[in-house]
């Protein structure tokens, strides 16, 4: 896989295209590349390959991971299709997608006010060049004292080549001179407008961050210096607005070579090894060639610029901290060398450490398609020479030096050409500040796409949970070394469909996790590389059948055993719905951790193994089927579907299929469940059989019907999952939110999180917590990473308090409106338990755990006061002395720590719970009444003003 991954590279060395019609390199009129169609070659293997980078080498063509795009002429396009290539059309009309970006003619200066910052409706498009020259004399007069505008050059065509100098205080750390340098870059390859825009945005962020004074981007302008330089290239970006869109390289030309092509790589005219001779190329000496890279090593006067500016600032008392080259498109974090594997950089650990840790925190954001790559050029790309990366770390001695490749929202322009509001990332400094009137959601919607943070990396972790490198990061000035640049491309979360939580259930090595992660996968969840680096991981372990559960089981812990510790969540979206994925543990150690994550969710899907021996394990007495479904049901998970799993190993066996669906429907039918209501379906979750698209493996198969008011029919697991019934969230209630968790952030404060169960949580309100008693003001809202205007039941969100330590409340805590029935703690509650599997009786002074919402405290039987028929809840005995499994009472229990929970009949989530004991679930049970405890307690200032208001 490696060396196709090498191989994609385009050669593009001298070769004829398809036919002998005019190259698009030599072009001298303005092209609209009307009719040019946008493909994406999948080539069948590294020879396969190698020969198309050759064939298309004079073509526009850009390599996409492991697949090819290229942008053919109308003339061409015949020809194309008659070589038989695996290809898929990305875009029938390039033409009409380039003028679908077209550049707002004019800078709209009107609606700017003279030394201020421009209106952010700067970002909703793109912008011809002398009005980019203007915005960032804009930037500079609205910061005058912390920045400066200097020449550093001139390109070839006697553009002038603008740097741009922000800083902090001088005091700092004594003169600004002797501090790390910061030094980003954009627009190499004329064609990446959105590479500006970056560079724009970080500026835009740096100036505005500043001047509010927030913490972050204050302590990084003091402790650093930024120096950017939006147009590397000048003269092609200019060529780009007004003759070709697709131009890529310079605009100087090469007489002495008797040829009329134009143009130089950037990329690959550094000094640095520009002439080494990787085994897959990485430059050509072709002038016609896209990947020209020059006469001579560092021959073109745009490079020669940067260069000197490079220089000047490696001579700086701490040098180049952090160099950055940004490009479009490939979703990737280039670190060197990219001219060959052997050797590598000796700092190459301390490289990936910081790498790994950007990457790992843009996959974290839970955003589609945010897995970035990380890693040298040469292993996760291609091959390079005279790159930007690698001559700033071994000439100038850049301590971290990468290309950043942006992430696209779609490929319909094939890299060659990016929507802005689908690629340009807005970037703020910290995820809880909003930018700029973001209340003005129509616009700002447009430009809040992304993420670019800069923040202390606490973690060395990679995106997929391996530790890189052993101890804690390296701290200078107090903040991590290397500057952590957090970019994503992709739509955040978006509220226009409903969202539903899904949780996955069933016996250990039932294919819970794979099912999920395959799903996941399919669904666009996660790319198909990082699906490939899994497999590789979990092949080396010996557990290849493991490569989709490895989406999900992050800790390294996990994988060493096989298996799910913690409930780990994913987002994905289906046609209609927006869902969060729980995936539960099957082992019974983990039991605990199944109950929270199911608590929380509207539907169950229920894994059965179709193996012989697995179904018929997963359904005794001692397996976690029934158990599963029992406590999902008990819990309130009133939708279930079933999916009967591995049914490729039983050779999709009809007979099989059908005798787990008897067996299955009769048990969930005890457990409370309609088998009527519920969609069985057969899939393989390792294969992927029947989890988009209706396999062809089982001709027999029918499809599921699901027989409810809306009743709906269906072949596949999605759309079992489209049919599951929208929950309808009591958003009339008053607010209950349990907390999950409880982080203290630096710069800015503790921020409790968790899922509002009813209720509305919204900026502003004064919240109590039960039973710490403790009362304040709510300052923000967010959720994936988006601030919002309230929070909804279904809604996980972290929201941040005022003058409240993280000593004072904590998980099981309980947060509610201050002015509408808020949470107390309890002192006793009377509750329906059944009992599912004691090995003896239990009696009065009983004192198990108790699992209810998020809280697990320990709880005594203080009295049974009555046995009761399970079916029909009417009394048999009154206060019997013990109760033994299969029985039902009525139990008056006791908390032993403080604890908040509801009535089941008010507050359905917080009124179930499931009793723990001798490691596995021996109870569950809803509330029936609760005598409440008033305390109280801490009231900070913010909600005692917030109340006066």
């Amino acid at each position: 896989m490696r060396l196709l991954k090498l191989a994609l590279a385009t050669q593009l060395a001298a070769a004829s295209p398809l036919t002998h019609g005019a190259s698009p390199e030599s072009r001298s009129v303005e092209s609209s590349y009307d009719g040019y169609q946008v493909y994406s070659i999948t080539p069948s293997s590294a020879e396969e390959a190698r020969s198309l980078s050759e064939r298309f080498s004079k073509y526009h063509t850009h390599p996409i991971r492991n697949t090819l795009s290229v942008a053919i002429p109308p003339e061409e396009i015949d020809s194309f299709n008659a070589l038989g290539l695996k290809a898929r059309l990305l875009n029938p009309d390039l033409g009409e997608y380039i003028r679908s970006t077209d550049k707002e003619p004019v800078y709209k200066r009107d609606l700017h006010t003279a030394g201020q910052l421009p209106d952010l409706s700067w970002f909703d498009t793109y912008h011809a060049y002398a009005d980019h020259l203007q915005y960032w004399d804009d930037l500079v007069a609205a910061f005058p004292v912390n920045s400066e505008k200097f020449s550093i050059g001139e390109s070839y065509e006697n553009r002038t080549i603008w740097a741009f100098h922000f800083f902090g205080d001088k005091k700092k750390l004594g003169e600004r001179e002797e501090k790390p340098v910061v030094l980003w870059h954009a627009t190499v390859h004329a064609r990446e407008w959105i590479s500006t825009m970056v560079i724009e945005y970080l500026a835009y962020q740096l100036i505005d961050g500043y001047q509010k004074g927030d913490a972050n981007v204050t302590k990084f302008l003091d402790y650093y210096d930024f120096y950017l330089v939006p147009f590397h290239n000048p003269d092609g970006f200019s060529y780009t607005q007004t003759n070709d869109r697709l131009w890529r390289k310079n605009r100087q030309p090469r007489p002495e070579l008797n040829t009329t092509c134009l143009g130089t790589d950037g990329n690959r005219n550094w000094k640095f090894e520009w002439d080494a001779t990787p085994p897959d190329g990485g430059s050509t000496p072709d002038p016609c060639g896209q990947t020209y890279r020059g006469q001579a090593p560092g021959d073109t006067p745009e490079n020669q610029a940067m260069d000197g500016l490079s220089a000047k600032l490696a001579k700086t008392g701490a040098g180049i901290r952090s160099f950055i080259d940004f490009h479009s498109y490939g979703q990737l974090i280039l670190t060197p060398y990219g001219y060959s594997c052997d050797p590598l950089p000796e700092t190459l650990p301390r490289m990936l450490e910081v790498a790994g840790g950007t990457a790992k925190a843009i996959f974290d954001a839970n955003i589609r398609n945010s897995t970035y790559e990380f890693g040298p050029g040469c292993q996760i790309l291609y091959f390079s020479t005279g790159n930007s990366r690698d001559h700033h770390y071994a000439v100038h001695g850049a301590e971290h030096s990468w290309t950043m490749e942006l992430s696209p929202q779609d490929q319909s322009g094939g890299g060659h050409v990016e929507m802005l509001d689908n690629s340009v990332p807005p970037f703020m400094f910290d995820s809880t500040v909003p930018p700029a009137k973001r209340q003005e959601a129509n616009r700002v919607e447009r430009i809040i796409a992304g993420k670019f943070e800069i923040r202390i990396c606490d973690s060395l972790e990679n995106p997929y949970g391996q530790a890189l490198v052993a101890g804690g990061p390296r701290r200078e000035y107090g903040v991590t070394v290397g500057i952590l640049v957090l970019i994503t491309t992709d739509k955040p979360y978006s509220k226009e469909k409903t969202h539903i939580n899904v949780v996955v259930i069933g016996h250990v090595d039932s294919g819970k996790s794979t099912t999920t992660g395959h799903l996941i996968y399919k669904c666009g969840g996660i790319d198909k590389r990082t699906i490939e680096k899994f497999e590789k991981e979990a092949a080396e372990l010996g557990k290849g059948s493991f490569k989709y559960a490895w989406v999900l089981d992050k800790l390294k812990a996990e994988r060493e055993r096989g298996i799910t510790i913690d409930i780990a969540l994913w987002k994905f979206e289906t046609p209609k719905y927006y869902v969060t994925v729980i995936d539960a543990p099957g082992h019974r150690d983990f039991i605990k951790n199944m109950i929270t994550g199911t608590s929380q969710a509207d539907c169950a899907i229920l894994i059965i193994a179709a193996g012989t021996g697995e179904f018929e394990a997963g359904i005794s007495k001692d397996g976690q089927t029934r158990e599963h479904a029992l406590l999902a049901y008990t819990l309130g998970v009133k939708q279930l579907i079933v999916a009967i799993n591995k049914m490729d190993t039983t050779k999709w066996s009809e007979e099989r299929y059908q005798e787990i669906i008897k067996e299955t429907s009769n048990f969930i039918k005890k457990v409370g469940y309609n088998p009527k209501h519920v969609p069985f379906v057969p899939i393989s979750g390792f294969n992927g059989d029947n989890m988009i698209e209706a396999s062809t493996n089982c001709p027999w198969y029918k499809g599921w019907e699901k027989e409810t008011k809306a009743k709906a029919t269906g072949k596949t697991l999605l759309e079992a999952i489209d049919a599951i019934d929208a929950p309808v969230r009591p958003t009339d209630k008053p607010l209950r939110l349990p907390l999950q968790d409880v982080y203290k952030i630096g710069g800015i404060g503790t921020v409790p999180v968790g899922r509002v169960e009813t209720g509305i949580i919204k900026p502003g309100m004064v919240v109590t917590f039960a039973p710490a008693g403790v009362t304040t003001e709510v300052k923000s809202v967010e959720m994936h990473h988006e601030q919002l205007t309230e929070g909804v039941p279904g809604d996980n969100v972290g929201f941040n308090v005022k003058n409240v330590s993280v000593k004072e409340i904590r998980r099981g805590n309980v947060a509610g409106d201050s002015k509408n029935d808020p949470p107390k703690g309890c002192e006793s509650f009377n509750a329906q338990v059944i009992v599912l599997n004691h090995p003896g009786q239990v009696g009065a002074g009983y004192a198990p755990v108790l699992d209810c919402h998020t809280a697990h405290i320990a709880c005594k039987f203080s009295e049974l006061l009555e046995k009761i028929d399970r079916r029909t809840g009417k009394s048999v005995e009154n206060s019997p002395k013990f109760i033994k499994s299969g029985d039902a009472a009525i139990v008056k229990m006791v908390p032993s720590k403080p604890m908040c929970v509801e009535a089941f009949t008010d507050y359905p989530p917080l009124g179930r719970f499931a009793v723990r004991d001798m490691r596995q679930t021996v109870a569950v049970g809803v509330i029936k009444s609760v005598e409440k405890v008033d305390k109280a307690g801490k009231v900070t200032k913010a909600a005692q003003k917030a109340t006066k208001k």
